[in-house]
Formats: structure tokens, C-alpha cells, sequence
């Protein structure tokens, strides 16, 4: 191994590598500084990723330049051994995404939930949520988060699990909110008719039009008390079908978005009907 991987730049400042370690060290750092949104997610966390990298990549090339020769481009020509470093730089760094890539899918499902293809239709998976202990058929994996929400016409703040499926088909959503009351002062059908309007109000706060109700009807869900509504976009040009029902202890929402022009109502059947509590069987 070389003692030294870079010369200083012949000029300005900066180090140039001339060695195959120097290139190998050269492309990991640029390679883990540009795709630093896909290694960790959020922007403080993306940003102290970056600092971090940097500093770590040029206390390294620092270390690592020549103290007194500079970058000649007429003697530093670049050989055989240089390339090679290049292409072992980057095999190490997309194997080590790969590597990153699948230990997260597999804590992706060992933590949010499992899912299966199912054999007589391709587009189609079951998913069984290992946190909320349901299974529900859906087109692509979903993405999990938690966060705080506020029960409407009150002041209590609960934690609301939510999973969101997006394909060619449309979006399908499937959101968990703990109940805040249990005793018998709970009204189930004005919180049924609250949760439709909690969904218009947001609808319009991220679309900034009035959405249209359609339809909206009481009914029941695995033998729960639920509302079955259609809430149209106009500008957006899209349909929101969707349900909630509440149990003994949470609210469920199922919700299915697509375009006006190719609304598919079946699609949207599928998914609601497929909806059962427990592991598949």
C-alpha cells in the first residue's frame, strides 16, 4: 500500500488522488455525499450525514496527501491502477448500498409487516401489518409512519399509525387512530361524521379547494359501526372513496384515491373487502 494517495492541487487548494487508493477513497466519499437522501431520510439527518462524510473524507485525503509535491497533469498521467481503484470504488460503494438496501428491507419487514404476491394476480399482494396485527391486499409494499394527531373538537393527542400504498392502480391508504374515549359517553356516529369532515378539512388544506361529498352512508364494517363516503376533487381531477369504522379501542380509515378519468371502483372493493383483522390464513 502506497504511504501516500494524493498530491496538492498545482493549483488551488484541494488534493487530487494518484493512487488506486486514493480513487477508491475519492469515489466512496463523493458516492456516499450524493446519494446521502437515500441512505438516511429526513433533512437535519441528511444534512449531518453530509458534515460528517466530508469531514471524515478530507481528514482522510489530508492525511493521506503528500506534503510537499503538487499535481503535475504532464508526469501524473493516469494509469491502469487508478481505473482500477475507480471501478473497486464503486462495486464497494453500490455493494454496500445493495448490502444497506436489503438488511432494511428485511427490518422493514420484520418490523412493519409481510408481504405476498399473490399467485393468480400479479398486481396484487397480501400485506399483513406486524405492529397493527391486520392483513389487506395491496399493489405495492406500504410506507409506515407514526405520528401525533388531534382528535377534532378536542384537545387530546394521539398517535396514529398510517400505511400508504401508491401504484398505476391509485393510492391506497390505511390510517389507525386509538380511541380517545371507551366508556358509554362515546358517540359512535358523530365520531364516524366528525372523521369525514376531519378528512374534507384536510383534503382542502392540501389542495386548497372546497372537495365535493358525494356520498356518504352508515353502515357497518366487520360488524362495526362505520360511514362509506365519496369525496371528489375537481380540481385535482380525482375520487376518494373510502371507509371508517371504529371498534372497542380505535378508529380504522381505508381510503383509495384515483384519477376521475379512470376511476375504478373494483379496485377500490378489492381492497376495502380484502381488510380482516389477524395474520392471513
Amino acid at each position: 500500500m502506497n504511504k501516500y494517495w494524493f498530491k496538492k492541487n498545482s493549483k488551488g487548494k484541494g488534493s487530487i488522488p494518484v493512487t488506486w487508493e486514493g480513487c477508491i477513497l475519492f469515489v466512496l466519499v463523493i458516492g456516499l455525499l450524493v446519494d446521502a437522501g437515500h441512505i438516511v431520510s429526513g433533512l437535519i439527518p441528511v444534512m449531518i450525514f453530509c458534515g460528517v462524510v466530508a469531514a471524515i473524507g478530507y481528514k482522510l485525503m489530508e492525511l493521506k496527501t503528500h506534503p510537499e509535491e503538487r499535481y503535475d497533469r504532464k508526469k501524473d498521467k493516469i494509469t491502469k491502477q487508478q481505473i482500477l481503484g475507480v471501478l473497486l470504488g464503486f462495486i464497494i460503494f453500490f455493494g454496500g448500498v445493495i448490502a444497506v438496501g436489503v438488511t432494511n428491507i428485511k427490518y422493514e419487514r420484520a418490523t412493519v409487516g409481510s408481504f405476498v404476491r399473490l399467485e393468480n394476480d400479479s398486481s396484487w399482494s397480501e400485506f399483513h401489518s406486524v405492529k397493527d396485527d391486520f392483513t389487506v391486499l395491496l399493489p405495492t409494499y406500504p410506507s409506515f409512519s407514526s405520528q401525533s394527531r388531534a382528535i377534532p373538537n378536542t384537545d387530546i393527542t394521539v398517535n396514529a399509525s398510517s400505511y400508504d400504498s401508491k401504484s398505476t392502480l391509485g393510492e391506497f391508504i390505511i390510517a389507525i387512530i386509538p380511541k380517545p374515549v371507551t366508556d358509554s359517553t362515546f358517540d359512535v356516529h358523530k365520531a364516524l361524521n366528525s372523521a369525514v369532515e376531519a378528512t374534507i378539512s384536510n383534503l382542502k388544506m392540501q389542495t386548497g379547494e372546497d372537495p365535493i361529498l358525494a356520498t356518504s352512508s352508515i353502515s357497518t364494517m366487520l360488524g362495526y359501526p362505520s360511514v362509506s363516503f365519496t369525496i371528489y376533487l375537481n380540481k385535482e381531477n380525482s375520487v376518494l372513496r373510502g371507509i371508517d369504522f371504529v371498534t372497542d379501542k380505535q378508529f380504522y380509515s381505508l381510503s383509495f384515491v384515483d384519477n376521475k378519468n379512470q376511476d375504478n371502483e373494483a379496485n377500490y372493493a378489492k381492497f376495502a373487502d380484502s381488510f380482516k383483522f389477524g395474520g392471513s390464513k
